[in-house]
């Protein structure tokens, strides 16, 4: 099928049903990125005139579809590279040198031991 016939399928009411049919399977997302989708994409051209919709046509946003479509190179689906959070060790006390988990903030990090020494009567 060539370009212009193509345009001339995408204008009938046929097409027009499957394209329908697409979004309503969807539910109006992108099938690709999750955000709204503006239209519908024929992943083969071998089915037109009998495509399965959500198979042979699926729901896309703008952005995706131009990138399938290979008239842009952002890639609205491609997920930044996870960036490892580095792990921060707590302090030691300030009063005994321990690494214990439950250490306080009161003004320095201080083990609830050494807390407790500290403010406990003489």
């Amino acid at each position: 099928m060539n370009y212009e016939k193509y345009h001339e399928y995408l204008a009938t009411r046929h097409w027009q049903g499957i394209r329908t049919k697409t979004l309503k399977l969807s539910r109006g997302r992108c099938q690709r990125c999750g955000e709204l989708a503006d239209d519908c994409h024929h992943v083969t051209y071998r089915s037109i005139g009998h495509e399965v919709p959500g198979v042979d046509v699926v729901a896309l946003c703008r952005d995706c579809h131009e990138f399938l479509s290979g008239r842009s190179t952002y890639d609205p689906a491609a997920k930044p590279p996870e960036t490892e959070e580095p792990t921060r060790e707590p302090p030691p006390c300030v009063g005994c040198g321990c690494d214990a988990e439950d250490l306080t903030e009161e003004e320095e990090p201080i083990c609830k031991d050494c807390l407790w020494k500290r403010h406990a009567p003489d």
